[in-house]
């Protein structure tokens, strides 16, 4: 199967892995985008279908996220995580673009720990993961500010919603400690 991302993709009418015509990721951009999907119905969606990819083959920004099935990559289940309103308390955007800030670094390894059956996951290893993203300009650590990162690959184009829509719909608090 060959890789294809951004207008290719939402272009095709070919089923993509287990994208097909039911999928509601499929039929918001079938219907031209008037309805998007929730973000709780996109998001794993995304994350089934899109990893980490070289820079010479359909990538949105150079390097970054496109098309092609696989295991579930460490800013994939971030997303997820930020994007369930049951996981703010640990793990939450910061109403900057897309910048996030994980308050409690030890639930979100243990987490990830458990979603790749991993159960001596901890935060050192899970930071090891993120730096591997900075080269890929898929996430870089914001300076200055302790367990505080931004994605800076296109999540707007992937998603389809600003970071101040899905912010919204998510109802995001703005964050009041530093």
């Amino acid at each position: 199967m060959s890789r294809v991302t951004g207008p290719e993709f939402f272009s095709t009418k070919t089923k993509l892995g287990n994208l097909g015509p039911s999928d509601p990721f499929f039929l918001a951009w079938e219907a031209g985008r008037k309805t998007p999907p929730s973000v709780s119905s996109l998001v794993p969606l995304v994350s089934r279908h899109w990893e980490v990819g070289d820079t010479n083959v359909g990538t949105l920004s150079g390097g970054g996220p496109h098309l092609h099935p696989g295991p579930i990559q460490l800013w994939q289940f971030l997303l997820e995580l930020l994007s369930d309103k049951s996981c703010q308390p640990f793990i939450s955007w910061t109403r900057d673009g897309w910048e996030f800030k994980i308050a409690d670094p030890d639930e979100v390894a243990r987490r990830w720990g458990k979603r790749k059956n991993k159960p001596k996951m901890n935060y050192e290893k899970l930071s090891r993961g993120l730096r591997y993203y900075y080269d890929k300009n898929i996430i870089h650590k914001t300076s200055g500010k302790r367990y505080v990162y931004r994605f800076v690959c296109d999540l707007q184009h992937l998603l389809g919603f600003t970071p101040e829509e899905l912010h919204a719909i998510l109802g995001v608090q703005p964050d009041t400690e530093d």
